[in-house]
C-alpha cells in the first residue's frame, strides 16, 4: 500500500512538473512577442512621423513591428487596404478610396498625415530649370503648354494642379498629363521625358538641389483657411474590426512619432537621418526642403476632405457625396497617449 501511494505522489508530482513547465514555455514565447502590422507607404516628407516611430523604436514599445510596403499609393493601395491585405495605409485620400466606402467597405480615415499651409506646400509643382531661367515657364499658366507628370488620377495632386490654373481660367482637362511616382517623376524631368512634375517634398527640393528642377511655388497661393489636409493615416475596416487593441497601439507609437516630429522639426539630425534612410534621399536636402505640417494632436482637417470629394464629384471620379462618419474615425487618435 504505502509504495502504491508514494507512485500515485511521484505521478501527481511529475503532472504538475509538467503543467509548470508548459505554463513556462508559454510564458516565455509571450516575452517579446509582437504582432506585425502591414503598413503601406511611399518613400515622401510627410512619412517623418511613422518614420520616426520606427527608428526611435516607439513602435516597438508598443510591441508591434510594421512590416513596411512601398505600394506606389494609388488604387492599388486602396484594394490591398479594402481587402485586407494590408491594415495601414498612408497616403491622399482619392477618388478610389471614396468610390471603396461607397460600396460598404469599411474603411477609415483614423489620423493627419501631412496638411499644407499657406507658406508652406510640401506637394510643389517642379519645372525644368531652363524653362525657368529663359523665362518661358514662371506662373501655374505656363503650365498649359507643358508635359506634366502626375501622381496618378482622381488625386490629390490633381486637385492641387487644378487650384493653381483656376484663377487663369483654364480647363484641368487641357492639361497634357502622364501618371509618374516621385521616384519615377525624379527621373522623367531629369532626362527631359517631362517638363515639369506635381511631386512631394523631397523630391522637389532634390530636383533642385541637384539643378535640373525649380519649385515654382513654394507657398500656397490659393489657399484661404489655416491648412488644408493633403495626406492621411488609413486603416482597413479588418483591423479595426479584429485587432482594435492593436490598432490602437500602432495609433499610439504614431501619435509620438508626430509629437517628437513637431518638438524637433526637419532641422533636427534624428529627424533627417529617419526620413533620409526612408526615403533615399540625402539628409542635407531633407533639412533644405519644403516642410509638411503636421496637427498638433493628429487630428485630421475635415472641411479640406470635403472641399477635395466635392471637387472629385464635379469631375466625375464619384457618383455621390458621402457623409464624414463613413470615412472618419478619430477615435484612435483622440485615445492616443
Amino acid at each position: 500500500m504505502k509504495a502504491i501511494v508514494q507512485d500515485g505522489a511521484r505521478k501527481r508530482l511529475f503532472r504538475t512538473f509538467i503543467v509548470v513547465a508548459l505554463f513556462t514555455v508559454f510564458l516565455a514565447s509571450q516575452v517579446g512577442a509582437v504582432d506585425k502590422v502591414k503598413v503601406a507607404y511611399l518613400p515622401a516628407l510627410s512619412f517623418s512621423p511613422l518614420f520616426l516611430a520606427i527608428e526611435k523604436g516607439f513602435l516597438k514599445e508598443q510591441g508591434i513591428e510594421a512590416e513596411m510596403l512601398d505600394m506606389g499609393g494609388g488604387q492599388q493601395m486602396m484594394l490591398a487596404l479594402a481587402a485586407g491585405e494590408i491594415q495601414v495605409a498612408s497616403a491622399a485620400a482619392t477618388a478610389g478610396f471614396y468610390n471603396l466606402i461607397a460600396k460598404a467597405t469599411d474603411l477609415r480615415i483614423v489620423a493627419d498625415k501631412g496638411q499644407i499651409s499657406k507658406q508652406e506646400n510640401f506637394v510643389p509643382v517642379v519645372v525644368r530649370k531652363e524653362l525657368y531661367d529663359s523665362g518661358e515657364v514662371r506662373t501655374p499658366k505656363d503650365l498649359m503648354k507643358l508635359k506634366i507628370a502626375q501622381f496618378n488620377k482622381a488625386s490629390i495632386s490633381e486637385f492641387v494642379l487644378w487650384k493653381l490654373i483656376e484663377p487663369y481660367g483654364k480647363r484641368y482637362q487641357d492639361l497634357n498629363l502622364v501618371y509618374l511616382f516621385p521616384p519615377q517623376q525624379y527621373t522623367a524631368l531629369k532626362t527631359g521625358a517631362v517638363q515639369a512634375a506635381v511631386t512631394v517634398e523631397p523630391w522637389g527640393s532634390r530636383m533642385e538641389a541637384e539643378g535640373f528642377g525649380k519649385i515654382l511655388e513654394r507657398g500656397t497661393s490659393w489657399l484661404t483657411r489655416p491648412v488644408f489636409q493633403i495626406a492621411v493615416i488609413m486603416y482597413s475596416g479588418k483591423f479595426i474590426g479584429s485587432s482594435p487593441q492593436v490598432a490602437q497601439r500602432m495609433m499610439n507609437a504614431y501619435v509620438r512619432g508626430l509629437k517628437y516630429h513637431n518638438a524637433k522639426g526637419y532641422g533636427d539630425a534624428d529627424v533627417q537621418m529617419a526620413v533620409s534612410k526612408w526615403t533615399k534621399v540625402a539628409p542635407d536636402v531633407i533639412g533644405k526642403a519644403i516642410p509638411t505640417v503636421f496637427s498638433k494632436d493628429g487630428r485630421v482637417d475635415v472641411p479640406s476632405l470635403d472641399e477635395q470629394q466635392r471637387w472629385f464629384l464635379a469631375m466625375g471620379y464619384l457618383k455621390e457625396l458621402l457623409p464624414t462618419e463613413k470615412w472618419v474615425d478619430m477615435s484612435f487618435v483622440d485615445k492616443a497617449q
